[in-house]
């Protein structure tokens, strides 16, 4: 629910939405554009993104409104609310989540006091927002506050519902559905002198889920066992205990989590146990504000965004919550008091990139283009030896990162690019961090590398080599002993040599018979290899004989049956 007591009084909070879609393999910038623009939110918006198009925001000040984007946050057009409250109800839609395009869901609250409104209600649409029904409620003569509907990203199928109890005596309601809003289950959960706290509500999995608390001890609600009983954990002593509980995040290992209050500044709190025990975690803030926090699946990296009634401060973390890092907001954002996070593969014409949209009260939408890449290269340089090839690159931050693979292409033809080795990557790391492969035996000619970066989703980017690797042509004429020597059913021969021309390699036996021609035509100077193999020719000593104009070379081979 929201709460108004927590605010300064005249305090005029502009209320933002921020949504992060991170994780990018493109350089870093940002840069804030001004967007749409939409009405009517009031003072506690909330936010949903389905896709780097569709957006969702919705509001109300005497009733309730929802507009949608399906052009990335340019242009907003208002939902009609056929089936919601009237314009006149005093209900606002206190939160919004989609499954797909037409499959919405949105809850309410009353737009004055506390929010407790009797009989709160869950709302779905099936059309895209032309009619909407009731799915939930809290009861006729039972007080409630819709603190959030939440499903899961990767199973659209479960999803929670969470109000305020009707009475700071009563118990907490949380709905669950494991098929997609079409039934639902009732559970409760118990925190006397307690409310909750609007858009706290997460999800991990069928069993992890849980919310955050208003104005007792127990600052954290958390399940385990779907929702069966709870439990409440005590805050106190952890960074950013004043105010509400305005964000709880986890990472989808269930171990590490992170909250914040409507009152952040200095710290937050922290766990690394699940939830079992928390402890205060130091963030570079220097203002006090709203906070919320949003991770990005399956990796270490979190965002957290703090904002005050003149100013907003944004930090990454790629360790999770361990160490921040700051990004810059824009000059004149403030009043933020949601976020909401998609990881995007690949969306529009980029790859894994990562977008901020904001609007404030007054329906001012703003968006930035945040790209934090997965690996900084520091560098990426190479040596030559001989026929050998030596590559040593240097990251400066590694996020997530299983490896590189090492890819070669020859600059004399038109082949793709052939994969030579893999290295494996650091994980997580912002310390410098070096690596090296090298490319062995090659013949003459120039060659272009690049690095394949992969990480541990399958996700990857190529960093280009500068310039080329070349390896001289030999200066002699040149047969190496073959390897191995004795053979068994084949064996290795290699040559090298200083120039164009006709070229003769060929096999006999200890009396001079031919056995096998190997090459007999025209060759570029350089290095070359080819690899022998008989079964019908008895053990015994064999010649290897080599020749080109006026050069000759012979070897001795020994084959074992």
């Amino acid at each position: 629910m929201k709460n108004i007591s927590s605010i300064q009084s005249g305090e005029k909070l502009r209320i933002f939405l921020i949504i992060l879609l991170l994780f990018s393999s493109k350089p870093n910038f940002s840069q804030w554009m001004q967007g749409g623009s939409v009405s009517g939110l009031g003072s506690w918006p909330s936010i949903f993104v389905l896709d780097i198009n569709t957006i969702f925001i919705v509001g109300g000040q005497t009733g309730p409104v929802i507009w949608r984007s399906t052009n990335g946050g340019i242009n907003f057009s208002q939902l009609p609310t056929n089936g919601l409250p009237t314009s006149s109800s005093g209900r606002f839609l206190t939160c919004v989540w989609a499954t797909d395009v037409n499959t919405i869901f949105a809850g309410d609250g009353a737009t004055t006091g506390n929010g407790l409104i009797k009989n709160a209600k869950v709302y779905r649409t099936t059309n895209g927002g032309t009619n909407w029904t009731t799915i939930l409620n809290t009861g006729t003569n039972v007080y409630g506050f819709i603190n959030g509907v939440v499903f899961s990203r990767t199973n659209t199928n479960l999803g929670v519902a969470n109000s305020d109890p009707n009475s700071t005596t009563e118990d907490f309601k949380t709905w669950k559905t494991t098929n997609g809003g079409a039934n639902w289950t009732l559970y409760l959960a118990s925190a006397p002198n307690s409310c909750g706290a609007q858009n706290s509500v997460f999800l991990i999995d069928e069993n992890f889920f849980g919310f955050g608390l208003n104005t007792a001890n127990a600052r954290v609600a958390i399940t385990t066992n779907g929702g069966v009983n709870y439990m409440f954990c005590n805050l106190a002593g952890a960074g950013g205990d004043n105010g509400f509980v305005s964000t709880v995040a986890f990472n989808d290992d269930k171990l590490h989590g992170l909250a914040g209050t409507s009152q952040t500044s200095t710290t937050i709190a922290r766990t690394t146990n699940g939830g079992v025990n928390w402890f205060s975690q130091t963030i570079p803030g220097t203002i006090t504000g709203h906070c919320n926090i949003k991770w990005v699946p399956s990796t270490p990296a979190v965002y957290l965004v703090i904002s005050s009634s003149s100013a907003t401060q944004c930090f990454k973390s790629i360790d999770n919550g361990s160490n921040w890092t700051a990004i810059t907001f824009p000059g004149g954002a403030s009043g933020i008091a949601h976020a909401d996070l998609i990881y995007s593969l690949t969306e529009r014409y980029l790859e894994n990139e990562s977008y901020i949209f904001a609007a404030n009260s007054s329906g001012s939408v703003y968006f930035m283009h945040e790209s934090p890449m997965p690996v900084s290269l520091y560098s990426f340089t190479y040596s030559v030896s001989g026929r050998n090839v030596n590559l040593k690159w240097a990251t400066s931050e590694e996020l997530n990162n299983k490896g590189f693979e090492i890819h070669r292409k020859n600059h004399a033809s038109e082949n793709e690019w052939e994969v030579t080795g893999f290295v494996n990557g650091a994980g997580n790391t912002n310390t410098m961090t070096n690596y090296e492969f090298n490319d062995r035996n090659l013949s003459g000619g120039r060659y272009f590398y690049r690095l394949k970066q992969i990480d541990f989703n399958g996700n990857f980017e190529y960093f280009n080599l500068n310039g080329f690797a070349e390896i001289s042509n030999p200066g002699k004429f040149v047969l190496s002993q073959n390897y191995p020597n004795p053979f068994n059913a084949s064996t290795k021969i290699s040559f090298e040599i200083p120039e164009n021309g006709f070229v003769s390699l060929k096999i006999y036996d200890i009396l001079g018979k031919e056995i096998a021609s190997l090459i007999n035509e025209n060759k570029n100077a350089g290095y070359y290899e080819v690899r022998f193999s008989n079964e019908n020719i008895p053990s015994g000593t064999y010649i290897c004989k080599l020749s080109m104009k006026n050069s000759t070379a012979v070897k001795r081979m020994l084959y074992i049956k």
